[in-house]
């Protein structure tokens, strides 16, 4: 019986030690910023992105800017895959990967997007997001922002890393006001 017992408990660490490792080397460390080693996960198993940004500008400026976004991406990979925005959990008002609604999962100032929620191929990620303000420039006659690397994600939820080149369709709600484009 003792035998037995022992047996047992040698088998059930053995096969934590498994799981344990098999987690560690497909997991990438999250930490608040963009690692290294987050940036060469995401280059190396998503290509063809695009965002597809809507954004409803209020008259007061004392109003949210409410957002919704879809992103398309080709996956290589089986991780699960990190977006960057630098918010509060309560600015991610929904989430949607391949039309399944799923937990907001906010960590060190990433929205993770579990791999059972996506697949190898196209996928999209659906969002409703109350913008942030911190890069955004917002005056009574005018609104402006510089995203320089790291600062778009303070703003809406993306890849925030230069070398991660994408499409872009940005449509504005603006109030009763004239609009001018400078880019």
């Amino acid at each position: 019986m003792r035998t037995s017992k022992l047996w047992i408990l040698f088998i059930v660490i053995v096969f934590q030690s498994f799981v344990v490792k098999a987690i560690s080397l497909s997991a990438v460390t999250i930490d608040n910023g963009i690692s290294k080693e987050l940036a060469i996960s995401r280059k190396k198993e998503l290509k063809e992105i695009h965002y597809s940004l809507f954004f409803r500008i209020p008259d007061s400026l004392k109003a949210n800017i409410c957002g919704e976004e879809s992103i398309e991406f080709y996956c290589s990979g089986t991780s699960d895959v990190i977006i960057d925005f630098k918010a509060d959990r309560s600015q991610i008002k929904r989430i949607e990967a391949n039309g399944k609604v799923i937990k907001s999962l906010l960590k060190d100032e990433h929205i993770i997007i579990p791999y059972a929620n996506l697949k190898k191929g196209k996928n999209r990620i659906d969002l409703s997001f109350i913008a942030g303000n911190k890069s955004l420039n917002r005056n009574p006659d005018y609104l402006y922002t510089l995203f320089v690397p790291e600062k778009a994600r303070t703003t809406f939820p993306c890849f925030d890393q230069p070398e991660m080149k994408a499409h872009f369709t940005l449509t504005l709600d603006i109030p009763n006001m004239a609009c001018r484009f400078k880019y």
